[in-house]
């Protein structure tokens, strides 16, 4: 047993051959290799987009839609540069299935993180709004205050758009009166 144990350890003292200059090399490259990869897939999480040009807008995602589905117009519509790589990052991460349907918006510099944080937020960025046909401004801007996201006041400001431009045959600017506010429904102009 003990001419065994014996053997044993001159087998492990044996095994134990010390790196030479070529293999500390070779060990240090493997292992700046490595900590390369983990820094890239670390940016590539974490990191704005550089890859593509700036983009912003909105993109609509149906409760129906998958990941990868998801992955798919996200690239159509230029805000992420692989469409295989955002459905590996929600797959690992565990987030594939917590896509909440919704309108979204995004912009081609935000990080994957960034965009499965909004995504899987269930907290949809645009309103839907029905407008009945002969609403005015001011009822329109009412409905709108009512959704809670833009005040009537901000509403009439951005509506404003000064004196009516048009100017009928026999009329002057100053026969018209001040339009501060568009008109509702279609303009008809004479021909």
């Amino acid at each position: 047993m003990e001419q065994q144990n014996h053997t044993t350890t001159q087998l492990h003292e044996k095994r134990r051959v010390p790196l030479g200059k070529k293999g500390r090399r070779i060990a240090a490259a493997a292992a700046g290799l490595v900590c390369l990869g983990i820094a890239a897939v670390a940016y590539g999480y974490f990191g704005p987009n550089f890859l593509l040009p700036y983009k912003s807008g909105y993109v609509h995602v149906r409760s129906d839609m998958t990941a990868s589905e998801v992955g798919d117009v996200l690239t159509d519509e230029g805000y992420i540069a692989s469409p295989l790589w955002f459905r590996a990052v929600a797959t690992v991460t565990g987030q594939a299935g917590d896509i909440h349907a919704g309108e979204y918006t995004f912009d081609s510099r935000m990080s994957l993180h960034t965009l499965l944080e909004k995504l899987t937020s269930g907290k949809s960025e645009a309103d839907r709004l029905v407008v009945p046909e002969g609403y005015t401004v001011r009822e329109i801007a009412k409905a709108v205050a009512a959704n809670g996201r833009i005040s009537e006041a901000d509403f009439l400001k951005a509506a404003v758009i000064g004196p009516a431009p048009a100017v009928y045959e026999g009329q002057s600017q100053s026969d018209l009166p001040d339009r501060r506010l568009p008109l509702p429904g279609h303009v008809f102009h004479p021909l």
